[in-house]
């Protein structure tokens, strides 16, 4: 009787070892070969191009305020006109020459204190005419020398020479900048105002 229970014990261990074994194998066949990647899909929509930054007022040359000290004035007494003038070697950031030929542009101010504090001024845009003060600016060959010049006219110019209540300053913007600006389409700044926002130029 034991002879026979370790006979059907041993068949039933045999058994239940080869449904494993063959469940095992059934599971982990081969591996097939891989099946051929799908084609692409279409391209989603590009993404917004942001616009370039403009390029700033790195090239941009911008003198300081300073007060009236003439270079030439007229002779009468009292004189009428009287000039400021500025070549290569008070402007060394650029050579003038090089800047009229490729087109850069000329901005000229004048700060006028009208009142008793610091606050109480206006900037005017030359050339302007402001009661009997006339101011222009530009640029001026003298004896094959080319000059940025500031003039003065008014019934006594003498009077306005070194005073802290009238200023002047020049921008020069170069054309690579003007074209990086758009400024030569016709949307040139025409206050002092309008070109510090542009420049990043203070009061």
């Amino acid at each position: 009787m034991k002879n026979i229970a370790k006979h059907l014990l041993k068949a039933t261990i045999y058994i239940t070892l080869c449904t494993m074994i063959s469940l095992s194998v059934s599971c982990s066949g081969e591996d097939g070969q891989d099946g051929m990647d799908g084609a692409m899909g279409p391209q989603g929509p590009a993404g917004l191009n942001g616009q370039d930054g403009q390029n700033g007022n790195a090239n941009v040359i911008a003198s300081d305020w300073f007060q009236v000290q003439y270079d030439v004035k007229d002779s009468a007494n009292p004189p009428t006109w009287g000039l400021m003038t500025f070549q290569d070697e008070d402007i060394p950031e650029l050579n003038l020459d090089n800047f009229v030929e490729e087109g850069g542009a000329l901005l000229v101010y004048a700060k006028l204190y009208e009142g008793p504090t610091e606050d109480d001024f206006i900037i005017l845009s030359t050339p302007v005419s402001f009661g009997s003060l006339v101011f222009t600016s530009g640029f001026q060959y003298t004896e094959a020398v080319l000059s940025l010049v500031i003039e003065i006219r008014s019934h006594d110019v003498s009077s306005l020479e070194n005073i802290p209540n009238l200023t002047f300053r020049y921008v020069l913007v170069p054309s690579m900048t003007m074209q990086s600006f758009d400024l030569n389409k016709g949307n040139f700044p025409e206050t002092f105002d309008e070109a510090a926002t542009l420049f990043g130029l203070e009061e």
